[in-house]
């Protein structure tokens, strides 16, 4: 039972301390003294885990009204207490039956450690009995064996964490939580893998107290407290030491999302950069285009053609321009036909682009339809320059042939007729689901054979029959087989683009922005707390999994976790069902609410300005570089001193 009377007041029994050898009064005292800042740091931590931002200073004397107290228990546990605590102009009486009432459920929670200290403990300021009954709170939310424990597997989730943090550095083999990290060189290279520039050179730290003391350092310049100095880190028990490792472990989880915040905000100025780059190729590309084909129609508007005295042209020089003309369609026009083909799926990638990006749609001066609008004047001007000399060769010739010519025209009409329901139909799936675009891609190609085949044959005997009778002016059509032929080209190089885009957006698609890495690193930890081998977690495997990858994993987060990622409703996640969740935590995205989360994440909650500092520290050389910096900081964007305005700067961005 928990006893409060004054005059049976108890003393914790030496088994709710850590056990300690026979030391001096004055070690006594030191040793109670770190044992105050530890305990009252575990509280800070269960608090803040739970969502309480409230640091305990000293557990003895913050616990005195019960309010921490019940904080406390209810974060352990994740349970409402029906019990009001606070001094709110309550008398000791009242104050004291509160506590008594929390120590009460408290001692159910905890059956098998039996809770010695009082309720006039508590209130008094017992530091003996205060420590003792943290202590053994400890122990009972801590313990990895007993499977009434209300806690996760911390340690086991904290020794996971460390080792797959750091891997694979020299000097570093994390065997426990306690003398693995005296000598400081596991502490630096944790700080090495997320913040190198911080660390510096990791070959050139050598283990020691130089190194613990090098590390403690440089994780308060990341935000890890120093309140310990590395004399006394190597001197703290079993549990002191996971309690100290859990403050590395939550700074380290920090830098951990900021990584993740960083990559996306690199990903939103890349694509921003890559868009801005395309609208300028596509507006560069669309002028050149139209000015070819405004100088092109005006110089096949000439009619100026060469003649003789007797006002005749002149039959071999027409003929000569009648090849250019040939020429011209066979070298000259092509590449421009390329070009327009090319500013057209430039056009297309990025309109898909913007739209995936929820950015505004890109509405140049001459858009696609205009450019298909310029290259039709200038197959207008041709048809007439061809006319105007083949009418001036049918003056010599008079070889007219309308059967043939007919014959031919009807075969290319159908060809064409053919080419350009295909080409239609494939754009007019744009705005459908990308796979749903790909299969019907695929499925256009299933006729392709018709070409050669059918068309190609009908064409060339046609052409022939032409050939054969020297005509060299068709009035049904300014097509020829090679325009055909070179059409069909055109049209597959079309469709190979089309399929190579649609592949890779949605490759980008299936990904969720995970990196090989973090989903081998999900793989592992899923399969190494899924102690059944059922290929489920369920709800402690859980938390302990996200324990060890760096995510929040109160018993809140979990319960919010399994009713959005749970589909089969049976309180488990498969591993599909937890990579779903993941590639939600770490994966890419482009969505406005998480760019702005991810600045504030950097910017340490600040509400509006990001600091040029705070952006640097965040550099990594892989995801989020100098290059993303500088653009962030030298754009039109709003500045604030030397960082920036990032809401304003968000909202401008998505603007563009």
């Amino acid at each position: 039972c928990i006893h409060t009377h004054h005059h049976h007041r108890t003393r914790p029994d030496t088994h709710t301390h850590p056990q300690r050898p026979q030391a001096t009064m004055a070690q006594e005292a030191e040793w109670i003294t770190l044992q105050r800042k530890i305990f009252s740091r575990f509280v800070t931590q269960r608090l803040r885990d739970g969502g309480i931002k409230k640091e305990v200073k000293d557990i003895v004397n913050d616990a005195k009204d019960g309010v921490v107290l019940k904080e406390l228990v209810e974060v352990l546990t994740g349970e409402k207490l029906p019990v009001k605590a606070g001094k709110g102009g309550a008398n000791k009486f009242q104050q004291q039956a509160t506590i008594k009432e929390l120590l009460e459920l408290l001692q159910k929670k905890m059956a098998k450690t039996k809770i010695t200290c009082s309720a006039e403990n508590v209130m008094e300021g017992d530091v003996k009995a205060v420590l003792g009954l943290t202590f053994q709170i400890i122990l009972n939310f801590l313990k990895i064996d007993d499977p009434d424990a209300q806690g996760g597997d911390l340690k086991e989730s904290l020794l996971l964490f460390f080792k797959a943090k750091t891997k694979g550095y020299k000097g570093v083999d994390i065997k426990d939580l306690k003398k693995s990290f005296h000598d400081g060189m596991a502490f630096c290279a944790l700080l090495h893998k997320f913040r190198p520039r911080i660390v510096g050179s990791y070959d050139a730290i050598s283990a020691g107290p130089a190194a613990l003391g090098k590390a403690l350092d440089d994780g308060e310049k990341l935000g890890i407290e120093k309140y310990l100095p590395a004399e006394t880190v190597v001197k703290l028990d079993d549990v002191s030491m996971v309690i100290y490792l859990t403050d590395w472990y939550f700074g380290a989880a920090l830098l951990m999302r900021q990584d993740v915040a960083a990559r996306r905000i690199a990903k939103l100025v890349d694509m921003t950069k890559l868009h801005d780059q395309m609208k300028a190729d596509y507006n560069a590309g669309a002028t050149a285009l139209t000015g070819w084909c405004d100088q092109k129609v005006a110089s096949l508007g000439d009619r100026n053609f060469p003649t003789q005295p007797d006002g005749e042209a002149a039959l071999a020089e027409v003929e000569g321009l009648l090849a250019q003309l040939v020429d011209y369609k066979k070298t000259e026009k092509p590449q421009q036909i390329a070009a327009q083909l090319d500013l057209e799926a430039l056009f297309d990638n990025l309109a898909v682009r913007l739209a995936n990006a929820k950015r505004p749609a890109f509405a140049p001066a001459a858009p696609p339809d205009a450019l298909e609008k310029k290259l039709a004047d200038v197959d207008a001007a041709e048809l007439e320059r061809s006319k105007a000399l083949h009418a001036e060769i049918a003056k010599q010739n008079q070889i007219i042939d309308d059967r043939l010519c007919k014959a031919l025209a009807d075969a290319i009409d159908t060809f064409t007729g053919w080419v350009n329901s295909k080409k239609a139909a494939l754009k007019a799936l744009k705005g459908q689901e990308l796979d749903a675009q790909l299969q019907a891609l695929e499925a256009s190609t299933g006729d392709h054979g018709d070409y050669d085949g059918k068309h190609k044959p009908a064409l060339d005997a046609a052409t022939a029959a032409v050939k054969a009778r020297n005509i060299t002016n068709n009035k049904f059509t300014a097509l020829t087989a090679d325009d055909c032929a070179a059409m069909w080209a055109q049209y597959l190089q079309y469709v190979e683009k089309k399929r190579e885009l649609l592949q890779s957006q949605l490759k980008e698609k299936e990904s969720g922005g995970l990196s090989d890495e973090q989903k081998a690193e999900i793989a592992t930890a899923f399969a190494h707390f899924d102690k059944d081998g059922s290929k489920q977690l369920e709800k402690r495997e859980l938390r302990a999994c996200l324990a060890s990858l760096g995510e929040p994993s109160a018993p809140a987060d979990v319960d919010a976790l399994l009713a959005k990622y749970d589909h089969s409703g049976d309180a488990k996640l498969s591993l599909d069902e937890f990579e779903d969740f993941m590639k939600q935590q770490l994966g890419t995205s482009e969505e406005k609410p998480d760019i702005l989360n991810g600045f504030k994440l950097i910017a340490l909650d600040h509400e509006t300005v990001c600091s040029a500092k705070q952006l640097d520290s965040v550099i990594n050389e892989k995801s989020f570089k100098d290059s993303h910096v500088d653009w962030i900081l030298n754009s039109e964007g709003p500045k604030d001193g030397d960082g920036v305005n990032y809401p304003k700067f968000t909202e401008q961005t998505f603007a563009r």
